[in-house]
Protein backbone atom coordinates (compact mmCIF):
# COMPACT_ATOMS: atom_id res chain seq x y z
CA UNK A 1 0.00 0.00 0.00
CA UNK A 2 2.85 2.44 0.62
CA UNK A 3 4.39 1.60 -2.60
CA UNK A 4 1.12 2.98 -4.16
CA UNK A 5 0.50 5.65 -2.61
CA UNK A 6 4.37 6.58 -3.03
CA UNK A 7 3.75 6.47 -6.66
CA UNK A 8 0.86 7.93 -6.88
CA UNK A 9 1.80 11.05 -5.19
CA UNK A 10 4.87 11.15 -7.83
CA UNK A 11 2.64 10.88 -10.43
CA UNK A 12 1.14 13.83 -8.96
CA UNK A 13 4.14 15.75 -8.39
CA UNK A 14 4.89 15.38 -11.86
CA UNK A 15 2.22 16.25 -14.06
CA UNK A 16 1.31 19.17 -11.42
CA UNK A 17 5.32 20.90 -11.73
CA UNK A 18 5.42 23.92 -14.28
CA UNK A 19 6.78 23.45 -17.53
CA UNK A 20 9.90 25.31 -18.60
CA UNK A 21 7.60 26.60 -21.50
CA UNK A 22 6.07 28.56 -18.59
CA UNK A 23 8.46 30.65 -17.90
CA UNK A 24 8.38 33.08 -21.32
CA UNK A 25 10.27 36.28 -20.84
CA UNK A 26 7.90 39.43 -21.72
CA UNK A 27 8.43 42.04 -23.16
CA UNK A 28 7.05 44.94 -21.98
CA UNK A 29 7.94 48.98 -22.63
CA UNK A 30 8.18 51.83 -20.14
CA UNK A 31 9.18 55.50 -19.89
CA UNK A 32 12.37 55.98 -18.49
CA UNK A 33 11.23 58.11 -15.59
CA UNK A 34 9.33 55.00 -14.63
CA UNK A 35 12.15 52.70 -14.20
CA UNK A 36 13.68 54.11 -11.13
CA UNK A 37 11.50 51.72 -9.18
CA UNK A 38 12.06 49.11 -11.43
CA UNK A 39 15.80 48.48 -11.55
CA UNK A 40 17.21 49.55 -7.74
CA UNK A 41 19.48 46.48 -7.00
CA UNK A 42 18.49 44.23 -9.57
CA UNK A 43 20.27 42.09 -11.82
CA UNK A 44 19.98 43.69 -15.16
CA UNK A 45 21.62 43.17 -18.66
CA UNK A 46 22.12 45.97 -21.15
CA UNK A 47 22.15 45.91 -24.56
CA UNK A 48 24.36 48.35 -26.43
CA UNK A 49 24.16 50.13 -29.58
CA UNK A 50 26.50 47.86 -31.65
CA UNK A 51 25.26 44.94 -30.64
CA UNK A 52 27.25 44.95 -27.58
CA UNK A 53 25.87 44.34 -23.96
CA UNK A 54 26.97 44.76 -20.30
CA UNK A 55 25.63 42.74 -17.23
CA UNK A 56 25.51 43.99 -13.47
CA UNK A 57 22.90 45.13 -10.73
CA UNK A 58 21.01 48.40 -11.19
CA UNK A 59 21.72 50.77 -8.29
CA UNK A 60 19.71 54.25 -10.17
CA UNK A 61 18.43 56.07 -13.09
CA UNK A 62 19.50 59.48 -14.29
CA UNK A 63 17.74 61.92 -16.21
CA UNK A 64 20.43 61.37 -19.01
CA UNK A 65 21.80 57.89 -18.16
CA UNK A 66 21.69 54.35 -16.00
CA UNK A 67 23.98 53.98 -12.94
CA UNK A 68 24.93 50.17 -12.55
CA UNK A 69 27.75 48.28 -10.84
CA UNK A 70 29.10 46.29 -13.98
CA UNK A 71 30.33 42.45 -13.26
CA UNK A 72 30.86 41.52 -16.79
CA UNK A 73 31.85 44.78 -18.50
CA UNK A 74 32.45 45.43 -22.45
CA UNK A 75 32.29 48.07 -25.16
CA UNK A 76 34.72 50.67 -23.24
CA UNK A 77 33.49 50.21 -19.42
CA UNK A 78 35.02 49.13 -16.83
CA UNK A 79 34.39 46.71 -13.67
CA UNK A 80 32.42 48.37 -10.87
CA UNK A 81 30.09 51.36 -10.79
CA UNK A 82 29.83 52.97 -14.38
CA UNK A 83 27.35 55.52 -15.72
CA UNK A 84 26.13 54.51 -19.34
CA UNK A 85 24.40 57.01 -21.45
CA UNK A 86 20.35 56.78 -22.16
CA UNK A 87 21.44 57.42 -25.79
CA UNK A 88 23.12 54.10 -26.34
CA UNK A 89 21.12 51.78 -24.68
CA UNK A 90 18.51 49.91 -26.73
CA UNK A 91 17.61 47.01 -24.95
CA UNK A 92 17.44 46.70 -20.97
CA UNK A 93 16.73 43.08 -19.68
CA UNK A 94 15.72 42.09 -16.23
CA UNK A 95 16.35 39.29 -14.64
CA UNK A 96 14.24 38.48 -11.18
CA UNK A 97 14.72 35.68 -9.54
CA UNK A 98 11.23 34.09 -8.63
CA UNK A 99 10.34 33.00 -5.16
CA UNK A 100 11.62 30.14 -3.58
CA UNK A 101 8.18 28.90 -2.72
CA UNK A 102 8.09 25.82 -4.83
CA UNK A 103 11.92 24.84 -3.77
CA UNK A 104 10.81 25.08 -0.43
CA UNK A 105 7.57 22.48 -0.95
CA UNK A 106 9.52 20.54 -3.24
CA UNK A 107 12.40 19.65 -0.57
CA UNK A 108 9.29 19.26 2.18
CA UNK A 109 7.37 16.99 -0.43
CA UNK A 110 10.76 15.15 -1.49
CA UNK A 111 12.18 14.51 2.42
CA UNK A 112 8.70 13.60 3.56
CA UNK A 113 8.43 10.92 0.67
CA UNK A 114 11.57 9.54 1.15
CA UNK A 115 11.21 9.05 4.84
Amino acid sequence: MTSLCQVAISLFLLLAAPTAGDAEARPLEMKWNELAGMIGGQRLELVLTGGKSVRGTGISVRQDSLLMDLTSPDAGYSKGSSSIPRTSIELIKLHQARGAWGRNIGTTLGVISGV
